[in-house]
């Protein structure tokens, strides 16, 4: 019997790890606003994502996904880890509230609702961030934000998500260091992507009041909300 279900499963390439035994909703979103005069990168927390499971090359997929921002816009979304989608926002979107939705290959979908504001751009603004009479330099990097962070495990790998933040955050493509009184790895972050990194890492030693904190190479920091870290078992 066991032979039979294990040659039925090795037959079966590409079958389906569930059926959609929930249904596939979109969490959360962030960042949750943007202006007109910048293309942003947002990052969707999903639940009840299906992936299918590949026995040939031994690992799971997600199906193709496509972000819609209300009937105006459509954009491919990039699967991450944890049941994340990154989705390209471009400039020129809009002013007003949207619902954000996903759109899988296999017709099943998704929405959050007014899940994100575009604002129009502060006057004297320009699309690349400088100044209007296009001297000096842009205004930058003021900062970063951390995604709120629940509980966590000692030594145990979890998700961060950090965006720049300032008038120029959207070209931050650079590396951070992180920081904590407890010890996080990895110490330096992987390159940001339009201004936002999403990466696992891990703390090393329990605390009820735990942060971290991330500061670039100009000096420019950000950290995090206090958090449990609660120890192995």
């Amino acid at each position: 019997m066991l032979r039979t279900l294990l040659v039925t499963l090795v037959a079966c390439e590409g079958a389906p790890l569930n059926n959609h035994p929930s249904p596939v909703t979109v969490v959360s979103i962030e960042p949750s606003e943007m202006t007109t005069d910048a293309p942003t990168a947002l990052i969707l927390q999903l639940s009840g994502l299906p992936a299918h499971l590949d026995y040939g090359r031994g690992h799971a997929t997600l199906p193709p996904i496509t972000v819609t921002f209300g009937a105006v816009l459509s954009v491919p979304g990039e699967p991450l880890p944890h049941d994340r989608v990154r989705a390209q926002v471009p400039q020129g979107l809009p002013p007003g509230s949207y619902d954000v939705g996903i759109q899988l290959a296999d017709g099943h979908t998704a929405s959050l609702p007014m899940a994100l504001i575009v604002r129009e751009a502060p006057d004297g603004g320009t699309p690349d961030g400088g100044t209007p009479d296009g001297g000096g330099p842009p205004p930058g990097i003021t900062g970063f934000s951390f995604q709120t962070l629940s509980e966590q495990v000692q030594g145990v790998p979890f998700v961060i998500a950090i965006r720049a933040m300032g008038p120029d955050a959207v070209r931050f493509q650079g590396t951070v260091e992180l920081s904590s009184a407890w010890q996080v790895t990895p110490s330096v972050t992987e390159p940001f992507h339009d201004g936002v990194l999403v990466m696992d890492v891990s703390i090393q030693t329990p605390g009820d009041t735990v942060t971290l904190t991330a500061r670039d190479s100009e000096g420019r920091t950000g950290t995090s909300n206090p958090f449990r870290v609660r120890p192995a078992p």
